[in-house]
């Protein structure tokens, strides 16, 4: 908690709490070894949900509740898109992709090869990578993250809370 002039404790601000369940969220899943945590359930992108409500709820005071927890955790998932999108950008790293997906592509039968291997190469661009890690970031996040923030809120609710 922040000081105020007056020396009074503040409360972090909602958003505040919100914004960085984003960025952890955001940063997690694009770190190169971290981002292994994302096959575990997406592990970092429900952590981020989590944490924004944990966050919201210990600046309020209160017990808060599954959907409110989860709308806490949604908007966290939300705020996390342009995060993931940057950090997208700067790891992009298209050798190591062409990579991956080579080697994908060793035991795939060669009708699917020639169907999918069009699509692949258009995306060779990083500003491409980074709206469609964007456009993914946003559906996982929508899910997982409003996932954690109900798990929270529903653990920190008045009801257990009293």
């Amino acid at each position: 908690m922040a000081e105020n002039p007056a020396g009074e404790k503040e409360p972090v601000k909602r958003w505040h709490a919100i914004l960085l369940g984003g960025f952890f969220a955001a940063l997690l899943t694009n770190l190169p070894l971290l981002s292994a945590g994302n096959f575990c359930c997406c592990m970092w992108i429900v952590g981020g949900g989590a944490l924004a409500a944990y966050l919201t709820w210990r600046s309020e005071k209160a017990g808060m509740g599954a959907s409110y927890g989860g709308l806490v955790g949604f908007l966290s998932g939300l705020a996390g898109i342009p995060f993931e999108m940057f950090f997208r950008y700067i790891t992009w790293d298209p050798e190591k992709m062409q990579g991956a997906i080579s080697k994908a592509f060793e035991r795939v039968p060669i009708e699917f090869k020639e169907q999918v291997e069009p699509i692949l190469s258009r995306i060779g661009s990083p500003a491409r990578a980074m709206i469609i890690g964007g456009f993914a970031f946003f559906l996982l996040a929508s899910i997982f993250s409003t996932a954690g923030g109900a798990i929270v809120g529903a653990w920190k609710s008045e009801k257990l809370c009293s």
